[in-house]
């Protein structure tokens, strides 16, 4: 493009050099003063061309039609000039948007869309007939080609739409009817159909058959014949279709008959009271319903003129396909009209149901449930005759999105707006949207941020973008918005996912503007992100939401250092960045790191990441990088947020003034989590040529941990790696590591790394209560030991052992305990287990341990007398229940309180036990008029909010604990107490009332005797003898004293009687003393095991849930072993034997140090342990009952054991 710009300088206005010579560039001060006269050209600014039109008009006959192939693949280039002088070349297809009928009559009119073969972004719509070539280009900034001259000829301008003159006092009629007949429910009400918005779906081209009349005046300004208002009429559709095509897939179509209201002053009078839009409306349908008919038309306009301001257009609202489809009126200004087609796209955008987007205008024509911009917008539903509150002069030409879904919803609603359109299929799909970040957080106020989005689109169209405010308010001044009203204005799409807030340009400026302002106070904010794919069949659009705050308790963050311009940089220096905090690391925003950039360019882009993830604490130093520049600024941004400062002012960075050498390290921060390895990748650079090899040391170590670098020495340019080894380490929390690198002929550099030191062994975590006990409480509560070092606890409840029934669980638990989320089965056990969770991850459950709940029998009784509620006074009733018979009270409920009452909020109820004692059970109630209620109370439910009115019976907790008449007699009279608090006349009844008492069981837990540890030699078996484990109870043998293993062993098993046993697997008592229980190693590299067990008895007696330890120790004892006596050299004897057993030892070197006998049940019945005995050993056994006996005998060889039988 330059090129071309130059040869054009060269040839002094000559001919392009393009392809296409229909183009040729004048010097404006050659063009005639007459002509000049007869300009409408209004445009202050612009590029005068001629154009050779018939030499256009056949390359233009080339071009393929819409939705062939070679429309998609091979479009018609067409070269078209710009008003900053440059050229663009578009691909150019026809299309159609007159009937058949129409076309066919005026064949001279056609009409082209296309788009930028450089920037798709760039479309374009351009049209030939009665008036010339017209063409208008829709990007960034919005271009119009077109005559210079009203009546058609060579001269031509090319010029910026913004550059027209503000249309001053210009507004929509305030008369606006909202005609909702066609709607499930009213526009400011109802939900809108199309509920997902950031999903693929299909995208449908709808047609709308458009009726337009001119009045007489309109068709003077543009030649007075059908052929050239025709022109004029398809100029504006085709610029209103480029926008309706895009932002809502609906395409606008001529009627075949369409001039048949086309009025001229030689009609005589046309019947409009043109200028008078509001007048206009309302004769509008007459006459294109007595020209057309109900069924010739969809939708219905008028277009005619005016000199001044005033009201120039008006619609009904959402009254396409219905009965006022007629009523759109829009009037031309006659000093600036090539922006007509906005007022048309307007008021047809109110007759597709949108409404006005803006906040404040004139105080008249706002309507606030859709006023999402400031001021008076810069939206197609804006208004730019606002005054000291227009945002711009001139309207963007493309809808916001509430607009686009007020349009979409009432178009594709076949009862309303999407009754009487053709539907065409197309290929296209929405794209599908996404913001990567969750909403919710919190910013600083008076602070930039940045909002970025994702977008994908299955056809691989060329996306553009927008960021919208999203928030509703009070009318507002601009730049002084109250309470929630917007704050940003509307920016046209661009194909950047980012928006930052302020502009950029102002920011890097220090300038601030009316039309973006940054928040001040505590509020809400909303923002949508939408997509348009900017199809050529029909555009598709989809959009995300995010919602966050603004907080006063932070703000505003500030860069502080470098930040006056005096600053210079040295490349390689070690410079300090500096910033207010202003508390954004506090609890509000929650800022705890942030990452330095690097901008060149004077702050407009930052590329360069100097420090990521740097703590938040208002300084930082940073290597100054290889980046020499004059317009140098920094960037301190929230690692995990979206706001941001940059420095005020561009400063310097100068080339190195020594030779030496640059070092970087990163991190500069991390957690290490024990027994890791962390790790620091160390970089270096040359500075002026140096060469000379680098060394690296390590200093302030913590205690156990080992460092190392890979390699130890570099070049210049090369890199290290730093390991630090803390699977020696003895201690955790904060270490700073220091990090030198030394040269010969070079400055030292120093880095420090700030870790984290996080031990991860949760094995001191311990489970309190309930663990083990009996006679839990139905809704216990949960408590364990909580660790230094865990930030988070998680806590599973089951009814199995293996947890593959979990009734209860939660996670994220900040304290050490657990107040139960589900009511468990009385006389149950139940099981649980906790994990710890910290910046390292989360370790594995602990040991579960097991409860058992209460077991207690219930009774309930009813008193169902009625009785009036009076509605005057303060009346309290009193209903009694006796209890002829007591007992220890365990648990009280109170269920099924029934009754009715005009005002439940002023309904107070309080149990009163035998001996006085008042128990709140509820007040208060956030309650207005309501009647029935039956509602009930129960410490150990899981609800607590009672629903207006309760009507269910369910139970509630109520507001005092019932647990206050636990361990008293129950016995006597219970008195149910209702009490009126307010009088306001309303009354009602009491109906009954339901007492349960219950009392707990008395049974005898087990108890533990013995649990010594077994030591277990390495890949070895031993028994579980009644030595190491014991549990007795008062009212049951050891065949009814069940072990139940909850937790299995690690590095080996248990067996009874040679058979393997797992978690859940039980054995008895008798078993540990029929010697059937073994434990065998199967991990010889072990030194220590266990599992952990409870007990159950016959009478729900329970007892948990100790851990059998066991420790590997290849010296180990053996176990006694029936049979080995006599092979020892012992002797027993008399066998049976009556009064006295004697021990024998052939050898007399050996000794016993321990003979003990045992019953037939398993019982320790005798023991004796006279010292290290050689020889003879006598056992008086006389009186014990006659009848089968173990006798186990210990030596230096081990266990042994041998029936005897006593008489």
């Amino acid at each position: 493009m330059k090129k071309i710009i130059t040869v054009c300088t060269l040839l002094l206005f000559g001919l392009w050099t393009s392809a296409q010579s229909f183009w040729e560039d004048l010097d404006p001060g050659s063009i005639s003063t007459t002509v000049e006269k007869k300009a409408y050209l209004t445009a202050t600014a612009h590029r005068a061309l001629s154009l050779d039109y018939t030499a256009m008009k056949k390359h233009l006959q080339k071009a393929p039609f819409e939705f062939t192939a070679e429309a998609k693949s091979a479009p018609l280039q067409l070269s078209i000039p710009l008003p900053d002088g440059s050229n663009e070349v578009f691909g150019i297809y026809e299309i159609s948007i007159m009937e058949p009928g129409l076309a066919a009559a005026f064949p001279m009119i056609k009409t082209y869309a296309g788009a930028s073969l450089n920037d798709p972004s760039e479309r374009i719509r351009l049209e030939t007939g009665a008036l010339g070539f017209h063409a208008t280009v829709f990007g960034e900034k919005v271009a119009v080609v077109g005559p210079m001259t009203t009546l058609p000829g060579e001269l031509y301008a090319s010029y910026f739409i913004k550059s027209t003159p503000n249309d001053v006092g210009k507004s929509c009629g305030t008369t606006e009817i909202e005609n909702e007949e066609a709607l499930d429910g009213t526009a400011e009400d109802k939900e809108f159909l199309f509920t997902n918005k950031s999903l693929q779906a299909p995208v449908d081209l709808r047609t709308y058959r458009l009726a337009v009349a001119t009045t007489s005046e309109y068709s003077n300004l543009y030649g007075n014949t059908p052929a050239s208002v025709l022109s004029a009429v398809t100029s504006v559709l085709n610029q209103t279709n480029a926008i309706y095509e895009i932002d809502h897939a609906i395409r606008l179509v001529l009627i075949a008959n369409t001039t048949e209201t086309f009025f001229f002053a030689a009609d005589g009078d046309d019947g409009y009271t043109n200028g008078n839009a509001g007048v206009m409306l309302g004769e509008n349908p007459a006459i294109l319903f007595g020209a057309y008919g109900n069924d010739g038309f969809d939708v219905g306009h008028v277009f005619g003129s005016t000199n001044g301001g005033g009201t120039i257009g008006i619609a009904r609202l959402a009254s396409v396909c219905g009965t006022n489809k007629a009523s759109g009126a829009s009037n031309l200004q006659t000093f600036v009209p090539e922006d007509f087609y906005i007022t048309v796209t307007h008021e047809l955008g109110h007759q597709f149901s949108a409404q006005h987007g803006f906040n404040f205008c004139d105080n008249e024509n706002e309507n606030p449930p859709t006023a999402y911009q400031p001021g008076g917008g810069s939206t197609i539903m804006c208004y730019t005759s606002c005054g000291s509150n227009n945002v711009q002069d001139y309207n963007d030409s493309y809808f916001h999105i509430n607009a686009m879904e007020r349009i979409k919803d009432f178009s594709n609603n076949s009862l309303s707006g999407g009754s009487c359109a053709e539907v065409i299929a197309t290929s296209n799909t929405t794209p599908e949207t996404s913001i990567p970040i969750a909403g919710g957080f919190k910013i600083p106020i008076s602070t930039p941020f940045e909002l970025t989005g994702e977008a994908t689109d299955a056809e691989g169209d060329n996306m553009t973008y927008t960021w919208e405010e999203y928030d509703l308010g009070p009318m507002s001044p601009l730049g002084s918005p109250i309470g929630t009203a917007p704050l940003f204005r509307s920016y046209p799409p661009t194909e950047s996912l980012t928006r930052v807030f302020p502009n950029i340009n102002n920011l890097v400026a220090n300038v601030s503007h009316v039309n973006e302002v940054l928040p001040t106070i505590s509020r809400p904010l909303t923002f949508r992100f939408t997509a348009r794919d900017n199809n050529a069949e029909a555009g598709g659009y989809s959009y995300s939401e995010i919602a966050f705050e603004s907080t006063e308790a932070a703000g505003p963050f500030l860069v502080s250092l470098p930040n006056t311009g005096s600053e210079s940089w040295e490349v390689g220096k070690y410079m300090e960045v500096a910033w207010d905090v202003a508390n954004t690391d506090g609890s509000q925003v929650n800022c705890q790191m942030v990452n330095i950039r690097l901008s060149t360019d004077g702050g407009f882009n930052y590329p360069v990441m100097l420090l990521e993830n740097t703590p938040n604490d208002g300084s930082a130093f940073v290597v100054v990088p290889d980046a020499v520049s004059d317009q140098a600024r920094v960037r301190v941004e929230a690692a995990d947020n979206i706001f941001f400062d940059i420095s005020n002012n561009n400063f310097s960075i100068v080339p190195p003034t020594a030779p030496g050498f640059t070092l970087v390290s990163s991190p500069e921060l991390g957690t290490v989590c024990v027994p890791d390895v962390f790790e620091v990748q160390l970089q270096t650079s040359s500075l002026l040529g140096f060469t000379d090899m680098i060394s690296f040391s390590v200093g302030n170590l913590p205690d156990g941990a080992v460092a190392t670098f890979d390699p130890a020495q570099v070049a210049p340019g090369g890199t290290s790696t730093l390991s630090i080894d803390f699977s020696g380490a003895v201690e955790d929390g904060g270490a700073s590591i220091a990090i030198l690198a030394e040269a010969n002929g070079a400055a030292n550099s120093e880095r420090s790394v700030e870790l984290n030191i996080v031990n991860s062994d949760f094995s001191a975590l311990q489970l309190t209560a309930p663990a083990g006990a009996s006679g839990t409480s139905t809704l216990p509560d949960y408590g364990w030991t909580g660790l230094p070092n865990g930030l988070s606890y998680n806590i599973e409840i089951a009814s199995d052992p293996d947890f593959a029934n979990v009734i209860d669980a939660a996670s994220g638990l900040a304290s050490p305990n657990y107040p139960a989320g589900v009511t468990l089965d009385e006389n149950t056990i139940y099981y649980w287990h906790v994990s710890v969770s910290n910046e390292c991850g989360t370790g594995s459950f602990s040991d579960a341990a097991a409860f058992k709940t209460v077991s207690q029998s219930c009774n309930s009784f009813t008193n169902n007398t009625t009785q009036p509620i009076s509605g005057s006074g303060l009346p309290e009733i009193l209903s009694v229940i006796n209890l002829p018979t007591g007992g220890e009270i365990s648990d009280v409920n109170v269920k099924n309180i029934k009754g009715d009452h005009d005002a439940f909020g002023d309904v107070e109820f309080h149990l009163v036990g035998p001996d006085a004692t008042s128990v709140l059970l509820m007040q208060e109630q956030p309650c207005g008029s309501t009647n029935p209620f039956n509602v009930g109370f129960d410490d150990e439910s899981p609800f607590t909010d009672i629903p207006c009115p309760p009507t269910d019976g369910t139970s509630y907790r109520p507001q005092e604990a019932l647990g206050a008449f636990n361990g008293k007699d129950a016995a006597g009279d219970w008195t149910l107490q209702l009490n009126i608090v307010n009088t306001i006349g309303a009354g009602g009844s009491f109906d009954g009332w339901t007492i349960e008492v219950c009392g707990g069981s008395s049974a005898l837990d087990p108890f533990l005797v013995t649990n010594d540890t077994l030591a277990v030699p390495p890949n070895d078996s031993r028994l579980i003898y009644s030595n190491k484990l014991v549990v007795s109870d008062d009212d049951n043998a050891p065949d009814q004293l069940k072990f139940t293993i909850l937790k299995n062993t690690d590095f080996g098993f248990v067996s009874k009687n040679g058979v393997q046993l797992g978690a859940g697997d039980s054995f008895t008592m008798q078993d540990v003393y029929s010697s059937q229980m073994e434990y065998t190693n199967t991990e010889p590299t072990a030194i220590a095991d266990h599992f952990t067990f409870y007990v159950e008895d016959g009478n729900s007696g329970f007892f948990g849930t100790p851990s059998f330890n066991i420790v590997i120790d290849e010296d180990a004892e053996p176990s006694a072993v029936e049979g080995q006596v006599e092979e020892q050299g012992i002797l027993v004897y008399p066998n049976p034997a009556s009064d006295r057993l004697t021990i024998q030892l052939k050898d007399g070197n050996r000794g016993i140090s321990k003979a003990s006998l045992f019953n037939a049940q398993g019982q320790l019945v005798l023991s004796r342990q006279p010292g290290f005995i050689f020889g003879k050993i006598q056992i008086e056994v006389g009186g014990l009952p006659a009848g089968m006996y173990l006798l186990q005998l210990t030596s230096p060889e081990g266990v042994f054991a041998k029936k005897v039988v006593i008489e």
